[in-house]
């Protein structure tokens, strides 16, 4: 399994990750907003809102939904505990594979420099992910270890 220790080479996996998140964050709902602006405030300037709005509602949906879950894995990393980050994890993988079969398919139907952008976005995707799972795994570590030094001290206590 593939596995690196700092973020970036140099930050600590957690600071790291509470970082992108942070950004992540704000990108996401200044999408929301975005959206939220193309569907609805311009109504008076758009012939068809109808279709615009059946377009964008799923899209609004999709990044509330992340947002939420984004929020989830920060406290997850906060409080360290790594069933949070979880959601956020399922989210990465599905995200990276949306990704790259969109990017693919681009380069094939559209032009082939969207190659580059399936080269570019995916490693940075796939490298966030990486850093994801290796501060899953080792918050994991902490708590299994937290819990065996718990039990630990219940027998001494039990014994004396």
């Amino acid at each position: 399994m593939l596995k690196v220790n700092k973020c970036c080479f140099c930050f600590d996996l957690k600071y790291g990750f509470i970082t992108y998140a942070t950004v992540l964050l704000i990108f996401r709902i200044a999408a929301i907003m975005v959206l939220w602006d193309n569907a609805y405030l311009d109504k008076h300037i758009s012939s068809n809102l109808n279709m615009q709005t059946n377009l964008t509602m799923p899209a609004i949906g999709y990044l509330a939904a992340t947002v939420v879950v984004v929020f989830i894995a920060l406290k997850g990393i906060i409080n360290e505990r790594s069933i949070l980050m979880y959601p956020y994890l399922v989210v990465c993988v599905l995200e990276l594979t949306l990704t790259t079969a969109s990017h693919l398919w681009a380069v094939f139907i559209i032009s082939a420099w969207y190659l580059i952008y399936l080269v570019i976005g995916g490693g940075i995707e796939f490298y966030v992910f990486i850093c994801l799972l290796s501060l899953y795994n080792e918050i994991k570590e902490r708590e299994r270890n937290g819990r065996q030094r718990d039990s630990v001290e219940e027998d001494i206590a039990l014994k004396a």
